[in-house]
């Protein structure tokens, strides 16, 4: 990401934050109710990285503990590229950091991923799988598998 184009992204995405929690429903105890934020944005402005959670608390600091919680990926013209569903997990947007230590599926159109507890970190784009990771491939990603088996 160009690094001048930084403050106005993060401005963007404030912005749809707080118009966000502005006219997101609440319980009785401050816990919002179907919450839907964007995380990552692409420099044009699109959404890179989306989260939806059933029910989720904002500390002061601006992070969030959320459950059932849905984070949807897009390209750079906004196809959803993949999704990851989580019972729960914590955000920190400031940081951009996800992390969670219950079960984990991560989808997309190749391939899906299993396992216990994740961790992302958008900076360095990184994403880990903490504990009992399963890999399953789809038709798409084995033929490339089956190429790569002539190679031997």
């Amino acid at each position: 990401m160009n690094l001048s184009a930084r403050p106005v992204v993060a401005g963007a995405v404030i912005a749809c934050v707080l118009q966000v929690v502005a006219t997101v429903a609440m319980s009785q105890d401050d816990t919002m109710i179907d919450l839907s934020i964007p995380l990552e944005i692409w420099p044009d402005g699109q959404v890179k990285t989306k989260v939806m959670a059933s029910s989720a608390n904002i500390s002061e600091r601006g992070e969030i503990s959320a459950k059932g919680v849905k984070i949807e990926m897009y390209t750079e013209v906004g196809v959803l590229e993949s999704v990851i569903l989580v019972d729960s997990c914590y955000v920190d947007r400031e940081n951009e950091i996800m992390k969670s230590d219950a079960k984990i599926d991560f989808e997309r159109a190749d391939l899906k991923i299993s396992g216990i507890g994740f961790e992302w970190r958008g900076k360095d784009q990184s994403f880990k799988i903490l504990k009992k990771a399963k890999v399953v491939f789809r038709s798409k990603s084995i033929k490339g598998l089956k190429d790569l088996k002539s190679l031997r």
